[in-house]
């Protein structure tokens, strides 16, 4: 198993990483697009996406999904832990309404309780 710490959004497939990936698991940061720097807004707005007309006021979230979508290999898959604005936010329309047309089956799964515990980093045993 090999690892390269990196700024994911700064890679390029090839390179250091594989040219495609047959599978991806990913939990992007939740960071919404207001709370982002001047600097960090305008070089994703200039970026060219594999998603066309993806971007506006997107959650930096939305723009891990256009990126990963690059490396994934043909007959790919990928399970993403996502927020609800997937499924509320006008934003995240282009990106949901991409992947259905994308992928032969799709799925999102509400989760209605909270499964992920938060662990104080002062708790015994971290």
């Amino acid at each position: 198993m090999r690892f390269v710490q990196s700024d994911f959004l700064a890679v390029v497939p090839g390179g250091s990483w594989p040219e495609a990936f047959s599978g991806i698991v990913a939990n992007p940061p939740y960071i919404p697009y207001q709370i982002l720097t001047a600097e960090q807004r305008n070089d994703l707005s200039s970026r060219r996406w594999c998603i066309d007309g993806i971007g506006g006021r997107a959650s930096l979230w939305d723009y891990f999904i256009a990126h990963a979508v690059s490396f994934l290999g043909c007959g790919g898959r990928m399970a993403w832990v996502l927020p609800g604005a997937f499924l509320q936010a006008d934003y995240a329309k282009l990106i949901g309404n991409y992947l259905a047309a994308s992928f032969e089956r799709t799925a999102a799964i509400i989760l209605r309780e909270r499964i992920f515990m938060v662990r104080s980093s002062t708790s015994p045993g971290c």
